[in-house]
């Protein structure tokens, strides 16, 4: 949807709206996710973490970055997936539609897992894209597959087409995308009512975590993977998989599983809204994303918090952000 001359009324921010607080904690990597394959204590382990706030963005494309890796093992065998985020979920649906028989080991599945808790708006936001020149080629390669992946599936699963319109200032995972992806627009005024403010737009992807990953669970099990509630403590916990492949896509918990100091958790939290039919979104000091369930605002990075709880004074002021971006009141 292409921007219009004219003004988009402003959504209704006011306390009445409100449904709930939410807050999910990322797992963000320094320097650039991991995804690569290793020979540790006798296992052969493909690592898949570190995506921060853009695990929904990434978990295409890593996906098949991970069947690569899985095949450079030679093995024709069982693999076994860490983690049931949308990150795991992905891979082991590739690996299942690859042909491999696939067992899925996590502490929680959908509706429970911190994929659940994101925004879903399709862009590298709040990740590590690389310190070198090899690391950046991956992460780019990854978003190329994982851009085809949902524009195969406009209309289903929750993934529709939006324009974003970024104030000035503000987006700068959205300028990471390669140009042939989004090509940004730069507007000397947002198209909204309120205070007059310059930004540019850019076309991506909405992509409503609900409805991808109840997507997703029954995929998996019509490929029949086999999902298991498990809790690895330590590593040494891992020798049970001999010689099975072994997947680690556990977000936060591989830092401490792999004595990874790079990841860290980064707090978010949301004030959800009732529905709206508000057919774009917004990039601004915090984020707007209209979805079929909720309009979703957010907009706090607490890096280092590692409890997932909300604060109503943050989500108060993530609300009054957004008033203020509109010129509009509360209740």
């Amino acid at each position: 949807m292409p921007a219009t001359p004219g003004d988009f009324p402003a959504p209704d921010l006011s306390d009445e709206r409100v449904l709930r607080y939410e807050a999910g904690l990322r797992p963000y990597r320094q320097g650039a996710i991991r995804l690569e394959a290793e020979l540790l204590d006798g296992l052969r382990i493909v690592h898949n973490y570190g995506h921060g706030g853009a695990g929904i963005t990434l978990a295409p494309g890593c996906a098949r970055q991970v069947v690569h890796l899985v095949r450079g093992f030679r093995t024709t065998g069982r693999v076994a997936v860490l983690g049931a985020g949308v990150n795991g979920l992905s891979v082991a649906l590739a690996l299942a539609g690859s042909g491999y028989e696939v067992d899925l080991y996590a502490r929680e599945f959908p509706p429970h897992t911190t994929s659940n808790v994101a925004g879903g708006q399709w862009a590298p936001s709040l990740v590590g894209t690389g310190e070198g020149r090899k690391e950046r080629a991956l992460f780019d390669q990854v978003l190329r597959d994982s851009h085809r992946f949902y524009a195969e599936r406009v209309g289903e699963h929750g993934v529709s087409r939006r324009t974003n319109f970024v104030a000035r200032g503000f987006g700068s995972g959205l300028r990471r995308i390669p140009p042939e992806l989004a090509r940004l627009r730069e507007l000397e005024r947002l198209p909204f009512e309120g205070p007059s403010r310059p930004g540019f737009s850019v076309e991506t992807f909405l992509v409503e975590p609900p409805l991808l990953l109840t997507h997703l669970v029954q995929a998996v099990r019509d490929h029949g993977v086999r999902m298991h509630h498990r809790t690895f403590r330590d590593r040494g916990a891992l020798g049970e998989f001999g010689d099975t492949v072994v997947v680690n896509c556990l977000g936060l918990g591989a830092g401490s599983l792999f004595a990874d100091r790079r990841v860290t958790p980064v707090r978010g939290q949301l004030v959800l809204l009732e529905p709206q039919d508000l057919p774009w979104l917004l990039s601004h000091a915090g984020y707007l994303f209209p979805r079929s369930d909720a309009v979703v605002l957010g907009g706090s990075v607490e890096r280092g918090v590692r409890e997932a709880r909300s604060d109503p004074a943050t989500c108060a002021r993530i609300l009054r952000v957004h008033r203020d971006f509109f010129g509009a009141q509360g209740a």
